[in-house]
Order: C-alpha cells, then sequence, then structure tokens
C-alpha cells in the first residue's frame, strides 16, 4: 500500500468512528401550551429581573414565566420594550405615551406613564439607556429623562416632513440622524 493510502486509511477513521456514537440519547425539546389570546407578531422582547419574558405584542404587554402567558394591563399598545439595566425597571413605549412596569406589593406590575410629564407625545419605537439617562426616540420627537427622579430633562423635535431615522451612541457622544426630503 502507498503512504497516501495509508494516510487516508487513517484520517478517515479519526473522522467516521467518533461520529457513529456522537448521536446517543433523547434531545431536551420543551413545547409550550399557546395562547389564544396572543398574537404571533411581537415588536419588542426583553427579560424582567424575577427571569419572565416581556413580549410588546399588539394585544398589548405579555408576560411569560416558562409555565404561562399573562396580559398585563397597559393604556396603550407597546412598540418599544427594554429593561434598564442600572435601575432593573421594564420601560416601553407606544403610540401617544410612554412609561415603566413596577411591581406592587402583590406582584401585580404598575403601570407608570413618563408622558404625562412631556405632554404632547408621539409615537415612541426605541429605548436607550446610559448610566444616568433614559432616552425615548421615535420619528417625530426624542425625550431624555433622568433614570434616578424620573425628571424630564430635554426634548427634540423633528422638523416638519423630515423625521428622526436613526439614533446611535458613540461613547459619550449621541448622533442623531434625520431624513433628508
Amino acid at each position: 500500500m502507498s503512504i497516501w493510502l495509508k494516510i487516508n486509511t487513517v484520517i478517515a477513521a479519526l473522522f467516521i468512528v467518533p461520529s457513529l456514537f456522537a448521536q446517543t440519547g433523547t434531545p431536551l425539546i420543551a413545547n409550550f401550551k399557546e395562547s389564544e389570546q396572543i398574537e404571533n407578531q411581537n415588536w419588542a422582547v426583553c427579560q424582567n429581573d424575577q427571569n419572565e419574558m416581556l413580549f410588546a405584542n399588539p394585544r398589548g404587554l405579555l408576560s411569560f414565566d416558562g409555565q404561562s402567558w399573562k396580559i398585563i394591563n397597559t393604556p396603550i399598545i407597546p412598540f418599544a420594550l427594554a429593561k434598564n439595566p442600572y435601575d432593573e425597571l421594564v420601560y416601553f413605549g407606544g403610540n401617544a405615551d410612554f412609561g415603566y412596569l413596577n411591581r406592587d406589593s402583590k406582584g401585580f406590575y404598575q403601570y407608570k406613564s413618563l408622558s404625562e410629564i412631556s405632554g404632547d407625545t408621539t409615537i415612541i419605537t426605541n429605548i436607550h439607556f446610559t448610566d444616568s439617562s433614559i432616552y425615548f426616540y421615535g420619528p417625530e420627537a426624542i425625550y431624555l429623562f433622568n433614570s434616578d427622579n424620573h425628571s424630564k430633562l430635554y426634548e427634540w423635535r423633528s422638523e416638519a416632513n423630515y423625521p428622526f431615522t436613526g439614533m446611535v451612541f458613540a461613547d459619550k457622544d449621541i448622533f442623531i440622524k434625520r431624513s433628508m426630503k
């Protein structure tokens, strides 16, 4: 036998023999019961500090604890949803309202609106956090809030027919893009 045939035989044996025993056991698969009350489209997802998954859904804010689905009643349909890594609160925004969720003493979620402070509020499509601030972003306005006391610090409005189309954080700088129609 030639040297190349011996080398190829050894290489083939090294790859084939271990793969014969690689597929032992039963895969771990978990199936969850689907709720009839929810839509199949979710706009945002986050996990709270109790390890529940929260979903911004056309039916409202949904909570899944690993076994059951719950609908959290809110005054708006949420589009944006995010957990602040600095204060552990879950913030969300939607059409003409934004705020945060807080648990009461019985463990139920209570919605606290922050848009009351801002007055005329537009649609909120994204939320960004820094160590001391919260940015509620939408195509028509960006609202800056203090994360410690939830006071409004600043508000940027887009010009008519020139909506905001993006916001990027780079170190301590913030870049806001707007449409140039």
